[in-house]
């Protein structure tokens, strides 16, 4: 499976003493007998650590139904037929399920999402389409699904999480078949046998279960090499941030972190060492020669990179050369609207000769501060990078830089042999396309999304972070 290397957010620690002090403190002092809250006062006390608050809320909750069909009931592992599935998402939409009652009850919004039902339905209140594929394939013969296939469904996931209101989120599944995925998972990745983790699931009786496991047992032997590290490859890693934030994600990735500069590797290497990541390979190399790595590698990222390179579609034809077959890449390039304020320094820092040397930024950065908020340089003042001599030199000192306009990027995709799994965009410009193109519009329409950027120039001011697949 490919990992998720989107922007996503850290998990609070929640070992806070003095938080948990504050909030046992507040719990003891409601006038009840000591003890009486039971579990509620530990769940009281553990809601405050998560949001970090002695004064907790829960603001529109959100409930998440995915729904999809497993190609393997095909094989009777269920004692119901796939037509189920598609009749029990009528049933969510329609309140009647247990699950959509109960959040009726309480005051949480419903959302059903069909991921790859072998149905295709109408446009409704509370679904939403993200289908994948019309259920996935057989895995008692093979995958159930490429690793594109899985990592476009995560992509989806997190688009569609991102673009809830609230601070509370329930998630639910529904689809045939989906305890013996669940059980070949827990089989694989616990090293336990089937058996011990079969059950009757929708009702089976004895025999039924018998029957279950031997499929299931046949699916297991049907993808035996599905235990591979996934080779990923980290291109134009700079001081290694990436590389090392994917291990420490998930420790099983073979990752190769590849960059021009010596000392940039050196220092990731240090880095990574220092908190025991070993494994990463620091590869010292141009992005031009990264097919020479071979075409292994089922995830490839370069995020702010390519755009510097004298010709960057060189570069993205170099790295789809890397993917293995079905491959995914991960690439970040810069908005031409969204950077025109580059044009200014560029002129700021020309005119006033600073190069970029420690002295050169620090001078440059001294003239910005001291700007009129509404001059279109100061808004550089609002970046983190701003304030480091390195994050200045990438924003504003670099001698080559190419700006794009979504549609260029699209026929820069298809000439490498990429085609496009989805713009990684923020909520604000996913809440603006929705609004222009309404909910079942084609996110992956690079079109529709640069009529959405004309009117708001800078939602992409982060870069355009884009997910592509190699054709086969």
């Amino acid at each position: 499976m490919t990992p998720m290397t989107l922007s996503l957010p850290s998990v609070v620690e929640l070992n806070d003493p003095q938080l948990a002090a504050a909030l046992r403190h507040k719990i003891e002092r409601k006038t009840v007998p000591h003890g009486a809250l039971g579990r509620l006062a530990a769940l009281a006390e553990r809601l405050g650590l998560i949001l970090g608050t002695t004064e907790p809320r829960l603001l529109a909750p959100q409930l998440v139904v995915c729904a999809a069909d497993h190609g393997i009931a095909a094989r009777g592992v269920s004692a119901y037929p796939s037509d189920v599935t598609w009749q029990m998402v009528g049933n969510f939409l329609a309140g009647g399920a247990a699950v959509s009652v109960l959040a009726r009850q309480h005051g949480i919004a419903q959302t059903v999402v069909d991921c790859g039902v072998r149905k295709d339905f109408a446009p409704a209140p509370g679904l939403v389409i993200r289908k994948i594929a019309s259920g996935t394939q057989d895995s008692a013969i093979g995958p159930a699904m490429s690793a594109a296939q899985c990592e476009q469904a995560v992509q989806n996931g997190i688009e569609l999480v991102r673009g809830l209101p609230g601070n509370a989120l329930l998630l639910g599944e529904m689809g045939i078949g989906n305890t013996s995925a669940a059980s070949l998972l827990a089989a694989r990745l616990g090293g336990i046998d089937v058996a011990e983790v079969t059950g009757p699931g929708t009702g089976l009786d004895a025999a039924g279960i018998a029957r279950k496991t031997a499929v299931l047992r046949q699916a297991l032997a049907a993808n035996a090499g599905a235990t591979e590290p996934l080779e990923v490859l980290a291109a134009g890693c700079g001081t290694g941030f990436e590389p090392i934030d994917l291990a420490r994600m998930d420790a099983s990735l073979a990752i190769t972190a590849l960059d021009l500069s010596a000392a940039s590797l050196a220092y990731g290497q240090r880095m990574a060492g220092a908190l025991g990541l070993g494994a990463i390979r620091f590869v010292q190399g141009d992005i031009l020669d990264a097919a020479k790595l071979g075409g292994r590698f089922g995830l490839v990222s370069s995020t702010g990179v390519l755009h510097h390179m004298e010709r960057p579609a060189d570069g993205l034809a170099a790295l789809a050369e890397a993917l293995a077959r079905g491959g995914v890449l991960r690439v970040a390039l810069y908005s031409e609207r969204a950077r025109a304020w580059v044009v200014e320094a560029h002129r700021a820092i020309a005119g006033h000769g600073w190069d970029a040397s420690p002295a050169g930024i620090r001078a440059f950065r001294a003239q910005v501060l001291a700007l009129p908020a509404g001059q279109p340089l100061a808004r550089l003042r609002e970046s983190d990078d701003f304030y480091t001599l390195s994050g200045c030199r990438d924003l504003c000192f670099h001698v080559r830089e190419h700006w794009y306009r979504l549609p260029a990027i699209g026929e820069m995709l298809a000439a490498a042999g990429l085609e496009l799994l989805m713009l990684d965009a923020p909520p604000e410009a996913q809440a603006r396309f929705a609004q222009a193109h309404g909910a079942a519009a084609d996110r992956r329409d690079l079109v529709l999304w640069d009529q959405v950027e004309a009117a708001h120039p800078q939602l992409f001011a982060g870069m355009f972070h884009l997910w592509c697949r190699k054709r086969d």
